[in-house]
């Protein structure tokens, strides 16, 4: 039976998932390579990782390498013939939409607007009274007095530089931003330079970014990975935004960060208890906003990937 090799994080509470779906199309598939089943490798399954000609030399009788999205950026092989095949479908880009959603709410102070506040003012209340037909030249400018920031030319960092994190950069390129990343395993620098991006460590990303985006997995390796030694280091300035887990942050260093203005503002999808507790303290800070994870909500939309690329693999076995 021809052997798959899914190279990418795999949650052992799903692997069995996995494992029924390629029994369904035929394919026997395996998330722990020794140096006898290296040769029996005839398929891998790729997401964000690195591969090159050394990586594919460890798979003698490798035919494919079927990458989960459109185009095989993670990709570089010089000499090796063996083929790339991507499939017609991105994943991430619902979840990458929200993430900015949420940056530009906060940077545009969209969250902050309360008309109650405005109109109960006495000075919203004379404001509305006198109010006059707006022209071209004529009206009430910023009549909430609500000041806003732009993301021009700010420099941004994404923890966690996958799927996701590259349909994210990808939607903010218009900016004339910076991207910075953060992951256990670097990119090479010609892929750093294809990309626009450059690694700087944890610590060096929260001292130097005005935007953070978290698009974490949870592990044990990165729960709680996000400490009160990065938040105390970051500029005052930092907007964080989390799309991915909730606990990969330390709850309470980030609550103290964001009472004392450490951090300007915290918007998220995701809360280390779910649904959000009805009196958790979070509720009651303005520059926190928290929406019900919601980011892959998409009516009618039935995502699996895996599936497509096992079906690449089929087609790939038939030609």
């Amino acid at each position: 039976m021809t052997l798959v090799y899914p190279n990418y994080y795999t949650d052992p509470a799903r692997f069995h998932k996995t494992k029924r779906l390629c029994e369904t199309y035929k394919l026997e598939v395996t998330d722990q390579l020794t140096s006898a089943n290296r040769y029996e490798v005839e398929y891998i399954i790729n997401k964000t990782r690195y591969i090159d000609d050394e990586f594919v030399q460890q798979f003698p009788n490798l035919k494919a390498v079927v990458i989960l999205g459109t185009e095989a950026w993670m990709v570089d092989l010089k000499t090796s013939a063996v083929r790339i095949v991507c499939i017609d479908e991105d994943r991430g880009y619902e979840v990458a939409e929200h993430a900015v959603a949420l940056l530009l709410a906060t940077v545009k102070r969209l969250n902050r607007i309360k008309e109650w506040r405005y109109r109960c003012s006495l000075w919203g209340i004379t404001r509305s009274l006198s109010s006059r037909k707006a022209t071209e030249t004529r009206g009430a400018h910023n009549w909430a007095r609500v000041t806003t920031d732009t993301l021009y030319q700010k420099r941004i960092g994404i923890i966690g530089y996958g799927l996701i994190g590259h349909e994210i950069r990808k939607r903010l390129m218009g900016y004339n931003a910076k991207f910075f990343y953060y992951s256990r395993s670097p990119y090479p620098k010609n892929i750093e330079h294809n990309m626009l991006i450059r690694y700087l460590d944890l610590e060096s990303l929260f001292g130097e970014c005005d935007i953070i985006f978290v698009q974490l997995p949870l592990t044990s390796e990165t729960e709680g990975l996000i400490s009160a030694k990065q938040l105390k280091n970051c500029r005052n300035s930092l907007v964080l935004v989390n799309c991915g887990r909730a606990a990969v942050i330390d709850r309470q260093a980030l609550y103290e960060a964001l009472k004392c203005r450490k951090i300007q503002y915290y918007a998220a999808d995701v809360f280390w208890d779910e649904p959000m507790p009805l009196l958790t303290k979070f509720r009651f800070l303005r520059n926190c906003w928290i929406t019900p994870h919601m980011a892959e909500s998409l009516p009618n939309r039935r995502q699996d990937l895996l599936e497509k690329a096992l079906r690449k693999i089929v087609q790939c076995q038939e030609q």
